[in-house]
């Protein structure tokens, strides 16, 4: 379990510190919303690790749940 603690708390660094920004800069706040639900999903996350729920833990690590891609930022 320790590795999948590990791998939660990884993403939501790499999503605080490198995808977030990215969206809260993007021009007359079109990248609020999915800041929003982002930071949403790491709240979840993190709540998963405090409780030790195995399977909230598995649903935050699917990327799909936790994070969009960095290459949306292209669009």
């Amino acid at each position: 379990m320790a590795n999948l603690i590990e791998a939660i708390q990884s993403e939501c660094n790499r999503l605080r510190e490198q995808v977030l920004p990215e969206y809260e800069k993007l021009p007359n706040g079109v990248g609020m919303v999915a800041a929003t639900f982002m930071k949403n999903s790491i709240r979840k996350a993190e709540a998963s690790i405090a409780s030790g729920e195995v399977v909230e833990m598995v649903t935050a690590l699917d990327r799909k749940s936790t994070r969009l891609n960095s290459s949306h930022l292209g669009i």
